[in-house]
């Protein structure tokens, strides 16, 4: 990767956790004080903080938050379904999700 893009990158996810955090330092979830689809839809994403180059704990809100939501029983779960899942994609994977067969019906 280009060293431009990666710095990019990491900036806008920095970016995005200060964001983030500071909608979080306000309400216990992400859209209101409970649980939502909004917390589902952002937290794949924060779980991946290691390979976005971000330190969690420069985000309090944002980690109080995780850990929250990583503490509840179905995340937990599914979170230990991907611990075998080696960094990246197999090719398969990639082609499905990003590849040519994207589109295919089934």
């Amino acid at each position: 990767m280009l060293p431009y893009a990666q710095e990019r990158y990491t900036n806008e996810a920095a970016r995005l956790y200060g964001v983030l955090d500071k909608q979080l330092s306000a309400h216990e979830y992400v859209a209101a004080d409970e649980y939502t689809i909004a917390d589902m839809a952002i937290f794949p994403w924060c779980r991946l903080y290691k390979r976005q180059n971000q330190d969690i704990n420069n985000f309090p809100n944002v980690k109080r938050w995780f850990d929250q939501v990583s503490a509840r029983p179905a995340v937990g779960k599914d979170m230990n379904k991907l611990e075998d899942i080696v960094d990246g994609f197999t090719k398969e994977s990639w082609e499905t999700s990003f590849g040519k067969r994207q589109r295919e019906q089934k």
